[in-house]
């Protein structure tokens, strides 16, 4: 493909720029400036900022529906007992669970170690939002809608801090 600053076969600059190539494996465009790294960075530490309040009080946040979840997982890493579900259910499954397990490892069994799971959780659907959204529309667009989805959606912070994926905030006392 033509770079701008090469001459095609007939010795002239293309008079249009040519579509930036983004080499396999990586995550930006070869020609994607540090502005645009910048921004999206910023989206996503202030996606993680938002959620600080919550991570923080995780001790006194902590519901009945997420103790639950926990204490599968502690079951399951014990050696107990191993389950895709959690206990009397057959929708509710333990991926969150599962990605608390190397949090679980640092933090022990701690309230925190389940909720930063959730996180994961959102970080990996920002990330995913910037994809999509950069495959579709370029990547500006994509960073706009990391940003967007970090900010606009206060139930969805509230749920990025969950360890629970029920409707736990509607009981929570």
């Amino acid at each position: 493909m033509n770079r701008p600053e090469e001459h095609n076969s007939s010795g002239m600059i293309p008079a249009t720029p040519t579509k930036q190539e983004r080499t396999p494996g990586t995550l930006f465009p070869s020609g994607f400036r540090g502005g645009r790294a910048a921004l999206l960075l910023a989206a996503v530490a202030l996606g993680i900022l938002l959620r600080v309040p919550a991570l923080y009080n995780s001790v006194y946040d902590f519901n009945s529906d997420e103790a639950v979840n926990a204490l599968v997982m502690k079951h399951m890493l014990e050696g107990r007992e191993f389950s895709f579900f959690n206990w009397g259910t057959n929708y509710y499954g333990i991926v969150e669970g599962l990605f608390a397990v190397p949090f679980v490892a640092l933090f022990g069994y701690e309230p925190l170690a389940f909720k930063l799971s959730a996180v994961v959780g959102f970080l990996i659907l920002q990330v995913s939002v910037f994809l999509l959204g950069r495959r579709l529309y370029g990547a500006s667009a994509g960073i706009a809608a990391a940003a967007f989805l970090s900010v606009l959606s206060p139930m969805l912070i509230v749920w990025s801090t969950l360890a629970v994926a029920t409707n736990s905030t509607c009981d929570r006392s």
